[in-house]
């Protein structure tokens, strides 16, 4: 929205059961540069992008489908039992979802909300 680019050294993270998803057709680009570090894993996340990723360091991902959000606008992010959202995350430490909806510890939802 602001086109905006923000670069940073990605050390030691593991990103998971999250949305990358939005108007652009590259909602994710990570790119390494000479003096940067970059160690990271992606797992169980939707990610909205034109050009797929094949890298080891991404695992289980659900590419291009909507999220189907209630109402993205309004910045309402809940989903319904369709969403590709539903239990396809991997179990975290996460145990509530922003409302305090208890995850399923089995099959957790993907994103910040629990269906």
């Amino acid at each position: 929205m602001d086109n905006i680019i923000y670069v940073r050294n990605i050390v030691n993270s593991n990103f998971e059961n999250c949305v990358f998803y939005g108007n652009s057709d590259k909602e994710l680009t990570v790119d390494t540069l000479p003096s940067g570090t970059v160690d990271f894993n992606f797992s169980y996340n939707l990610i909205k992008r034109d050009e797929i990723y094949s890298y080891a360091n991404y695992a289980n991902i659900i590419w291009n489908e909507d999220p189907q959000f209630t109402d993205a606008s309004m910045f309402d992010f809940s989903f319904e039992s369709g969403s590709p959202l539903n239990d396809a995350g991997v179990p975290t430490f996460v145990t509530s979802d922003l409302k305090g909806v208890t995850r399923n510890m089995s099959n957790p939802d993907i994103g910040c909300y629990e269906n």
